[in-house]
């Protein structure tokens, strides 16, 4: 997969878990991800380690789909909840 593809697919997971599409942009080249050193997503991405990054964000997307009692199939992970400042896992 290219960088280019990584990031795309790493904005749209993340676009399911923030609400607002600019804090889509910040998160990624801004916050770094405890779960995952410290790093930001596009660090991350630049480091190789884009891969990482889409299992992180899966697991956060299973993790706010179980705290939401969505079903499997259902409904936007959107639900008006998004975390400030982006995707972080629940432990």
């Amino acid at each position: 997969m290219t960088t280019q593809l990584l990031e795309r697919r790493i904005l749209a997971l993340a676009a399911g878990v923030v609400a607002d599409p600019v804090q889509v942009d910040v998160w990624y080249r801004s916050d770094p991800i405890a779960a995952l050193g410290g790093r930001t997503a596009h660090a991350l991405v630049a480091a190789g380690a884009g891969r990482e990054v889409v299992a992180f964000l899966l697991d956060v997307l299973v993790q706010e789909r179980a705290r939401c009692d969505l079903p499997a199939g259902g409904a936007s992970l959107d639900d008006g909840g998004a975390k400030p400042g982006g995707p972080q896992p629940q432990g």
